[in-house]
């Protein structure tokens, strides 16, 4: 594994056109280099046999029954602060010339 340096963390920054301070690139170069070992630690662990997953346990989605509702106009705008010509009546936001 590569050795985490302030010189990497900047050319990584310059590629993402990233501008980091003194501060970051010191501190950056820190992080990413626990991230690393800490992928590397994780790299030494014996799983064989051991199934990949998406998710540690089983999710059941309920779905209901996919039934089709047919609403009338007159239905549909019940629900209507005012009505207009059998539609609903909107703000105007164009003026007329």
């Amino acid at each position: 594994m590569p050795t985490v340096t302030p010189e990497l963390i900047r050319h990584i920054a310059e590629l993402a056109r990233l501008e980091l301070t003194p501060d970051e690139v010191t501190r950056y170069a820190e992080q990413v280099g626990k991230v690393l070992s800490y992928v590397e630690e994780l790299n030494s662990v014996n799983v064989d046999g051991v199934e990949p997953m998406v998710q540690p346990f089983d999710v059941e989605t309920p779905l209901r029954d996919d039934v089709a509702k047919v609403f009338t106009p007159g239905k549909i705008l019940e629900s209507a602060t005012d009505v207009v010509q059998d539609g609903f009546k909107v703000p105007q936001i164009m003026e007329a010339k």
